[in-house]
């Protein structure tokens, strides 16, 4: 009952302090800008001058990736972020659409400023499900991290880093003790039982593809996971403690395949996963379809990446208010060449998010849309929409257009006038639509030219996470005029 006070006392204090932010986004952003302007040393400083009015940073180019590389490669043997003179703790590594590392150095004024406004979504959670207080969370991030690029400093998934900098307090409140998730190779083969070896009262991942998978695994090694029970055979640190009674169960409800997730988990309560975006929202269609999840509350995620948390969702609905914390959020307005603040977004408008933030960016683009829905505060609510250039993800690994270019030229396909791809119901794969029922046969050299050039992509499908590209025969010659929101392609890559 204490420590029950204990969390929710922490979290009204974090949402009251949400709250006010959300009436007043001008000052925070401008509290933002003048910590960048004054820190010890920031691109900023370099390109303006000093100023306390935050639309000067109109006056500077809008960048990518490809503009900081440079820098990032020296800094892989300086070991200093000298965007901004400051030492690397680790550098944290997107695989990207092709599967080539995209690496951004993460340092210690970074860590504060992202960590700011990280404390939103777990106060809502526990005033709505008493988290942290009873039964432990499985947090999903991705295990392991290596030195291979970055000698002598740790490079990883950025949700392992900011797993791994928790108290080690937090980090018993989740399932997988830390010593887990140390090894991809042993995450891999013992995360199943390990899961299964507690109840649970949440589970948090990004993508819904990601459960499906882990579910259906728990079914494919039932068995295997019945003969560990039985033999009371595994790693001590797999689990944080063994409970005779769970075992027991388990040795009982694992009889037969899962489908009612609570029978499993009686105490879980909430699922906690991206529910925005085309894909996300089929994966999660498919999921439900799946297996039977009764009351189990379906959460939005944080939606976020590397550079930063972008909103802050509620426990109802899709999206929530855009983070007035850690970064400054410019929001691109194609249809009329324009930028704009968060709290000048017009509800139903999407917008491509610019981000200037402590690791150096200025003015970076995410290349992300977003969809505004909403007003809370004086503060645009806001939630995933679509990818602004032309690729398409399947969640575990994105494809882009001119790779299918590309393989439907390996293929001998000249006439592109009769095929288009679309997601598949899933939203884990792609299929290749067309009325010349001849192109089935060219699928094989198709999936063979993409897992080639793709290093992602193979991967994902060899651990059975996506599924190949597939073809179906479709007569309907008018999909022209429907092009996949999600990918916001322009030729290849429609909407059914």
């Amino acid at each position: 009952m204490i420590k029950r006070w204990i969390f929710n006392k922490w979290a009204d204090f974090q949402l009251k302090r949400l709250k006010k932010a959300l009436l007043f986004p001008e000052k925070h952003y401008a509290i933002t800008w003048n910590n960048l302007m004054n820190a010890p040393k920031h691109p900023l400083q370099n390109q303006l001058a000093k100023t306390d009015d935050i639309n000067t940073l109109r006056q500077l180019p809008i960048t990518n990736y490809n503009d900081y590389h440079d820098v990032f490669k020296q800094s892989l043997r300086t070991k200093i972020n000298s965007l901004i003179d400051e030492k690397i703790e680790f550098w944290c590594c997107s695989t990207g659409s092709t599967g080539l590392p995209k690496i951004i150095p993460i340092s210690d004024s970074f860590i504060k400023s992202r960590m700011e406004g990280a404390a939103f979504q777990p106060a809502q959670l526990i005033k709505a499900f008493g988290v942290y207080s009873g039964a432990p969370e499985i947090i999903f991030v991705m295990p392991g991290q290596t030195q291979e690029i970055a000698p002598e400093l740790p490079i990883g998934q950025v949700g392992y880093y900011y797993y791994s900098k928790m108290p080690n307090w937090v980090k018993k409140k989740f399932v997988f003790p830390k010593e887990l998730y140390k090894e991809e190779s042993l995450f891999n083969e013992w995360h199943l039982l390990s899961a299964l070896l507690s109840d649970i009262s949440g589970i948090s991942t990004s993508i819904p593809t990601r459960l499906t998978h882990f579910f259906k695994q728990i079914n494919l090694e039932r068995l295997n996971i019945l003969a560990h029970l039985e033999k009371r055979d595994w790693p001590s640190i797999i689990t944080h403690k063994v409970d005779e009674k769970r075992i027991q169960f388990l040795l009982k409800i694992l009889q037969n395949p899962i489908h009612q997730i609570s029978e499993v988990w009686p105490s879980l309560k909430f699922i906690s996963c991206w529910k925005s975006g085309e894909v996300c929202q089929r994966q999660l269609k498919d999921l439900k379809s799946q297996f039977d999840f009764g009351s189990i509350t379906f959460v939005d995620l944080t939606y976020n990446a590397v550079e930063g948390h972008f909103n802050i969702p509620g426990i109802e609905g899709v999206g929530g208010p855009v983070n007035p914390f850690g970064g400054i959020l410019e929001f691109y307005d194609e249809k009329n060449n324009r930028y704009l603040w968060p709290w000048e977004l017009k509800i139903g408008g999407i917008y491509e998010i610019v981000i200037t933030n402590s690791i150096g960016f200025c003015r970076y683009r995410t290349y992300d849309l977003v969809e505004c829905s909403g007003y809370e505060g004086r503060m645009a609510k806001i939630c995933f929409h679509s990818r602004a250039n032309s690729e398409i993800s399947l969640g575990w690994a994105n494809i882009e257009e001119k790779e299918l270019y590309a393989a439907l030229d390996k293929a001998n396909i000249d006439d592109l006038s009769r095929l288009y791809f679309v997601l598949n119901n899933k939203g884990n794969g792609l299929t290749l639509c067309s009325s010349d029922g001849q192109l089935a046969s060219k699928i094989a050299l198709l999936n063979d030219y993409l897992e080639k050039s793709n290093a992602n992509y193979s991967k994902q499908i060899t651990m059975g996470t996506i599924e190949k590209l597939s073809f179906r025969q479709d007569t309907n010659e008018q999909y022209n005029h429907i092009r996949l929101k999600n990918a916001n392609s322009k030729g290849l890559i429609l909407k059914e």
